[in-house]
């Protein structure tokens, strides 16, 4: 797909970012890759609030000992429900986050991350699609234990290439 990394490609990134003393991350979008990137030497991985009804996704990512990090902006209450079910004794972190692209500043709802801390023992972070720092710091205070911000590099459309109103 137009967003799927090549085996290459992930393996191309992980000795880099490895040489560079940094942590290489990425999302799984799908249960037949989780034990690819678990053998590439992932000591963590992230699953997209959009695969939050794929139980069979999340089934596979809790089989391996690493951190996962859960974004929850699509979940229906139900799906968090059994995500829960399924992470319980794992090392996870649920991330708040809104699934807008960028979001505006009054819909960042960061009361939502207290709501998730006294709904599960989980930790809950914060998955940033604000433009500029305000809602970072505001969270940052809050505090959370993971703060996950997504940046558009100048020049870059504001949408996410699989957004239906691209306009292209």
């Amino acid at each position: 797909s137009q967003a799927e990394l090549s085996n290459a490609d992930h393996n191309r990134l992980v000795k880099t970012c490895s040489s560079m003393g940094v942590s290489f991350l990425t999302t799984a979008f799908h249960k037949d890759r989780v034990h690819f990137l678990f053998d590439i030497g992932l000591h963590a991985i992230k699953v997209g609030s959009g695969e939050g009804g794929q139980l069979d996704l999340l089934e596979e990512v809790a089989k391996y000992d690493w951190r996962i990090f859960v974004s929850t902006g699509l979940w229906t209450q139900a799906e968090m429900h059994d995500a829960l079910d399924i992470l319980d004794g794992k090392d996870a972190v649920l991330l708040h986050t809104v699934s807008e692209y960028p979001t505006p500043l009054e819909s960042a709802n960061l009361g939502r991350i207290a709501r998730l801390h006294d709904a599960t023992s989980l930790p809950v972070g914060y998955s940033d699609h604000v433009a500029g720092v305000d809602a970072a710091l505001a969270a940052l205070g809050m505090p959370v234990p993971v703060l996950e911000v997504h940046h558009s590099l100048p020049g870059a459309p504001r949408k996410m290439p699989w957004d239906k109103d691209m306009g292209e």
